[in-house]
């Protein structure tokens, strides 16, 4: 039996990599137990170029077996879903596999399910059943998801409340499953790579990059919402000021709004901010722990915060994780300006006051002494359940 994994993205290689990773254990032991194991074969899209995987590429140390002939530059949405859709119709026409296993909901997702149904390849979906019920929030995310749900033939979903989704969709429960978010394997499993360093300075981690929120005014606001309180922290001459460290994008509208926001601090303002450029899996990991809260509209982090004990203010309008909103881990931020400074404020006041310096040492330790107590995502064993599931099939 072959089997094809595509990744086409960086969120795509983190969740799939841990499940290609128990995938090849599990071939291994077919071996040694006289079995027919699998044949795996890992595939690349160029969604993301290589150098923007290239410290993942390293990190999980997996051979790339083949790769689409596709240069990501330039191209609109409709031209990269074109090529994306051409390349991985040759290539399975190539491969003739019998499975393909795609993750979450990019182009690269999209375009490989397409073709697997036109070639009438059978389909693996992980994290699936993840909804906003409005198709352009996250866009062209949500269109996404639900035509790959369409065409799948396995429905791994990470969280109850996505597996209900798929019931009420009436998609066949034989073929839905409950594992958790393979996210989690994979930020298990870098905790134990990861060498923290402690950090003294006080900081609010920002990440924001979505197509949506440069268009709706989010982006802006919360640029306005963190100049505001960085020039009041200094009117006030507060002695307890904090820091916001903005992880820029590669997008260059998202970057730029973030470049001309330090340029238009004055210079002791400017000194509490930090823009950071691109970071790799481990040190963005390291940059969570370390932190006071974050402020993000990423999916991944949205996931993975909650299990580094850091609260969340989510940068949008709907969320498709809604079963992290709640008061003691994450907030969806209002998109106006006084209520978006006002949310930001209060919890810098509460994470002040509930501050105290060794915090991501002692969760960093907790995690590697027990691992995860299962949280919305699972425990980190998603890879294995799924494998299991896979195998009996």
């Amino acid at each position: 039996m072959k089997i094809l994994f595509i990744a086409g993205t960086r969120p795509e290689y983190i969740k799939l990599a841990p499940l290609y990773l128990e995938m090849q254990q599990s071939c291994a032991r077919a071996v040694t137990e006289r079995k027919q194991p699998y044949s795996l074969k890992w595939i690349i899209s160029n969604q993301h170029s290589k150098q923007i995987l290239s410290d993942l590429i390293e990190l999980w140390g997996i051979k790339i077996d083949a790769e689409f002939n596709l240069v990501n530059e330039g191209l609109d949405l409709a031209e990269l879903a074109a090529g994306l859709l051409k390349e991985a119709n040759r290539l399975i026409k190539e491969e003739q596999p019998d499975l393909i296993i795609v993750q979450g909901d990019t182009l690269t997702a999209l375009e490989v399910s397409r073709a697997a149904f036109f070639n009438r390849v059978a389909l693996a979906h992980l994290e699936a059943g993840l909804r906003t019920n409005s198709i352009y929030a996250p866009y062209p995310e949500e269109l996404s998801r639900r035509v790959i749900s369409e065409v799948a033939d396995y429905h791994f979903c990470p969280s109850i409340r996505a597996y209900e989704t798929l019931i009420k969709e009436k998609k066949s429960s034989e073929n839905i499953f409950l594992t958790g978010n393979t996210v989690i394997d994979a930020l298990l499993i870098a905790l134990k790579k990861i060498s923290l360093k402690a950090n003294p300075e006080k900081y609010i981690l920002v990440s924001s990059h979505r197509r949506e929120n440069l268009e709706n005014a989010m982006q802006a606001n919360l640029i306005e919402a963190i100049k505001n309180i960085l020039i009041k922290q200094r009117e006030k001459a507060l002695d307890k000021r904090v820091k916001f460290f903005i992880c820029l994008h590669s997008n260059p509208r998202a970057r730029e709004a973030f470049i001309n926001l330090s340029l238009e601090l004055c210079e002791e303002d400017r000194e509490h901010i930090r823009l950071i450029e691109k970071t790799t899996y481990l040190e963005f990991i390291e940059l969570m722990l370390n932190s006071l809260f974050i402020i993000t509209d990423s999916g991944g982090v949205q996931e993975e915060a909650p299990y580094l004990s850091k609260q969340l203010l989510v940068l949008r309008e709907l969320s498709e994780r809604e079963e992290i909103i709640a008061p003691d881990q994450a907030s969806l931020l209002v998109n106006n300006l006084d209520e978006m400074e006002k949310q930001i404020e209060s919890l810098i006041e509460l994470s002040l006051e509930n501050y105290k310096e060794g915090n991501s040492r002692e969760t960093l330790d907790r995690v590697l002494k027990q691992g995860f107590r299962d949280l919305a995502y699972g425990d980190g064993t998603a890879a294995k359940k799924i494998v299991d599931i896979l195998i009996t099939q």
